[in-house]
């Protein structure tokens, strides 16, 4: 079969979440305020990050969560979820990414409703040139900035009574997984072919897991390792789901399948 005929390119298509009008381009007022961006009247869930926040928004929709919380997604490219901290250099620049955040905490300050504040970011790009609104460079001077950001975000998401919840970015070995699973279905390789020992995470994926491993003590964190690494092998595609769109994000399908058949947010629904 030709790759058209096997539908690849919408299967690695782009997973902006819940639509691309409610990502950059976009207004932050005409965002929250547009239904479309969220699934419920009155969210009680925010979905805050970066593309590793919009690729969970179909695992959120079809999880035991939605049940009774629906959600609003609030995410910019290559923007942690982290307050008083962007990077140059990337779509978004360091005070784009700033603003963004503090608007987005002006709005869970008046969101009454909301209960869980879900966010998550590769953390990848936390050993890049990191700034403060100021315009500072901070990772010259101070190592842990980043980390202690995270602090200070999940502290303040506390102060307004609200549960700060990490998301791990998913188990990744550094290679183009989507492209691999493509590769596989069109030349009939099994699907598993692109699954992979969970020992050769990649060095990169590692570090950031690293950083949230610390917050394990204080915080939710949702490790997706746990969710997408089975006896010690990290699994790609799931029956003939592909879980991946490239060499970290979840596919349309995958994200949706995760949230109906594993449901990593199910342990929330007892906080």
């Amino acid at each position: 079969m030709t790759w058209q005929e096997l539908d690849l390119d919408n299967r690695l298509a782009l997973n902006p979440g819940l639509g691309m009008q409610c990502i950059e381009g976009n207004s932050f007022q005409s965002v929250i305020t547009n239904p479309d961006c969220r699934t419920g009247n009155k969210p009680r869930v925010l979905l805050w990050g970066d593309s590793y926040a919009m690729h969970l928004a179909g695992a959120l929709k079809t999880s035991g969560l939605s049940e009774t919380h629906s959600f609003i997604q609030l995410a910019l490219s290559q923007c942690s979820p982290i307050l008083d901290r962007g990077i140059n250099g990337s779509v978004t620049t360091a005070q784009e990414c700033i603003d963004f955040n503090d608007r987005v905490m002006a709005y869970i300050k008046g969101a009454n409703d909301i209960d869980f504040v879900i966010m998550s970011s590769p953390y990848s790009q936390l050993s890049r040139a990191t700034f403060d609104r100021t315009g500072q460079r901070k990772d010259r001077i101070y190592e842990d900035y980043n980390y202690e950001q995270m602090v200070k975000t999940a502290e303040m998401i506390v102060s307004l009574g609200k549960i700060p919840v990490f998301v791990t970015p998913p188990p990744s070995n550094g290679t183009d997984i989507g492209q691999c699973l493509a590769n596989s279905l069109a030349m009939d390789r099994p699907i598993n072919f692109c699954d992979y020992s969970i020992v050769d995470i990649s060095a990169e994926r590692m570090r950031a897991y690293e950083m949230l491993d610390r917050l394990k003590a204080n915080y939710t964190v949702i490790d997706l390792r746990d969710t997408l690494c089975v006896n010690e092998i990290c699994v790609a595609a799931v029956e003939d789901v592909f879980l991946f769109r490239d060499t970290g994000h979840l596919s349309v399908e995958g994200s949706d399948f995760i949230g109906r058949e594993m449901d990593p947010f199910r342990g929330l629904l007892v906080e």
